[in-house]
């Protein structure tokens, strides 16, 4: 797909035989197809593809060969995914709950990619995420050497989301150099991308940012590969056997997640809501935890299962009276929970844990799709769930209006579009290749 040019010379023969050359970009993240169970990797590979299908964009990745999920896949060292090329660096794999060494393995993976991209460097622009936080200093290298714009994609925020979550003291000398570096690193872009208005808002007030230069990419999702099923399926039938009302929490079990709340809540259900099922679906750090609660406090209407296949996922949701999305206390503007958007994709609604101003509870009150409760409030939790159980009709619209809003707002197509337009607008390119142009 091109780009119309014009000519205001039309008799010129070497300006009529110019040809149209394609913005050529590279994406650096940890993880990159054929690795699709979720996190950034998943919504990478997702923009890559529709940007280099619907807008011609010509894309080189640089990535690990590690699994986001952990296991042992091993991935070739290089490939070309629907015209994709794809670049795999080997690190060690390291476990997610320990954190020192996984920081000194994602600098030393910053590192080789920078090697690799200060020798290979034809590119208009580089999207770079911050997962691994390190890897941006690749991105900010090439642009101070060699000129090259780039795009900060922020998904996890760090150091602030390790300070807000007690992991770290922001007195640490460790903390205040990693902060340091991610203001250098945020001012270096030619355009930092937030995923919701709240993390916007953070960068600029935290790091002093440019408003103009911070703009807004949702995550989005796909409506096609996640699309409204009727809510009596196999996955249904398998968890609640019995008939009740079931609602589900599914994704990681990470730090910033409220998983104690939800247990307390349930154990307020065992007897005033006796057939409310919570099922929570996934892995990560938190997991042993809420396994030895459910476990020790017999918190019997609570089911904990790993990841299920991704072809039951869609009727996971589908399955779900009512769905999770939490975030601790203090976690405002440091994450937006992915989740959501596949949540609003299956036309199901969602119950929020979570502080009012976060993005997620900006659109469920914008789109009347779900309710909001504080976070860290079991008693409301409970409460929201015992009375949204008895309104089905309200259900019923709340998930009407999820998918709508999906469809209007939040599509990959949509979001790719909005990604494509940041490219234009920041890439080293000759003005032959912006729209309009004047040769």
């Amino acid at each position: 797909m091109g780009l119309e040019i014009r000519e205001t010379e039309p008799d010129s023969a070497a300006r009529r035989e110019r040809e149209y050359r394609p913005v050529r970009i590279c994406i650096l993240n940890e993880f990159f197809y054929p690795d699709m169970m979720g996190g950034t990797g998943m919504v990478l590979s997702d923009l890559a593809r529709r940007l280099h299908d619907t807008h011609g964009v010509e894309i080189d990745v640089w990535t690990s060969g590690n699994s986001y999920r952990g296991g042992s896949s091993i991935f070739p060292p290089s490939e070309t995914w629907n015209g994709i090329r794809i670049r795999r660096l080997r690190v060690r794999p390291v476990e997610r709950s320990r954190t020192r060494e996984r920081m000194v393995v994602n600098l030393w993976f910053a590192l080789k990619v920078l090697l690799r991209l200060a020798l290979r460097h034809p590119y208009d622009c580089v999207i770079v995420s911050s997962a691994p936080p390190s890897l941006p200093l690749a991105a900010w290298f090439l642009r101070k050497v060699f000129g090259i714009p780039y795009l900060y994609v922020v998904y996890d925020l760090e150091p602030d989301r390790a300070v807000a979550l007690s992991v770290a003291s922001p007195q640490n000398p460790a903390v205040r150099w990693a902060h340091a570096l991610q203001r250098a690193w945020l001012r270096g872009a030619a355009r930092v991308v937030a995923i919701g208005r709240c993390m916007r808002d953070h960068l600029i007030e935290s790091y002093g940012l440019d408003p103009e230069s911070v703009s807004v990419l949702e995550i989005g999702a796909d409506p096609q590969a996640i699309a409204p099923r009727q809510r009596d399926n196999a996955v249904r039938r398998r968890f609640l056997p019995d008939g009740g009302f079931l609602v589900v929490n599914s994704g990681n079990f990470a730090r910033y997640h409220d998983f104690d709340a939800i247990l307390d809540a349930a154990k307020l259900l065992q007897d005033s809501a006796p057939d409310v099922r919570i099922l929570l679906v996934g892995n990560g750090v938190k997991e042993q935890h809420v396994r030895a609660r459910v476990r020790h406090e017999n918190i019997a209407n609570v089911w904990v299962e790993p990841f299920l296949p991704a072809d039951e996922y869609v009727d996971l949701l589908a399955a779900a009276d009512l769905c999770l999305v939490t975030l601790e206390e203090g976690m405002l503007g440091l994450c937006v929970p992915s989740k959501f958007y596949s949540i609003l994709s299956a036309g199901r609604p969602t119950l929020a844990m979570m502080d009012d101003r976060c993005e997620v509870a900006r659109v469920i009150r914008e789109e009347d799709c779900g309710e909001v409760v504080p976070p860290a409030s079991a008693e409301s939790l409970a409460e929201a769930i015992r009375r949204l159980k008895e309104q089905p009709e309200t259900l019923d619209r709340m998930g009407r209006n999820a998918r709508r809003a999906l469809e209007a707002r939040f599509t990959y197509e949509a979001v790719t579009g909005k990604l494509h337009r940041m490219l234009l607008l920041e890439a080293r390119l000759d003005q032959a290749n912006l729209p309009g142009a004047v040769l």
